[in-house]
């Protein structure tokens, strides 16, 4: 949903933890316009959605997000300053099950804008 429209993919990697993507944010996207108008904002639910379709695209699989662990939202991630933005995931898969992800989202320059991790779950059918 987000993917290909609020961000683009720029590059993949693949990692011993998961995979690490730099995404380059769409600076005209309708969200920007309403969130907030003339200071555009990157919304921490976006984040977070974004975060869950990377794992999708690194497991091959539809994921259900079951629970947000931690979501701390650092600074902002302003698409006419951050031109590209990386998300490193580290996915595993813990004994209560499902598949965990954690995150902490970045610029080249080290600037911190978030620290998701999430418990998905993998969606049948």
């Amino acid at each position: 949903m987000l993917i290909d429209s609020l961000f683009t993919i720029r590059s993949r990697e693949e990692t011993p933890a998961g995979c690490t993507y730099v995404l380059a944010p769409d600076a005209g996207h309708a969200i920007y316009g309403a969130h907030f108008p003339g200071s555009p904002v990157t919304p921490g639910v976006c984040i977070i959605q974004t975060v869950k379709e990377l794992a999708e695209r690194s497991i091959g699989r539809p994921l259900f997000l079951r629970t947000v662990r931690n979501a701390k939202f650092l600074h902002v991630i302003d698409p006419r300053q951050a031109t590209e933005v990386t998300f490193p995931l580290a996915i595993s898969r813990p004994d209560e099950g499902g598949v965990a992800v954690s995150c902490v989202v970045t610029d080249a320059v080290g600037t911190l804008f978030a620290k998701i991790s999430l418990l998905l779950e993998e969606v049948e059918g």
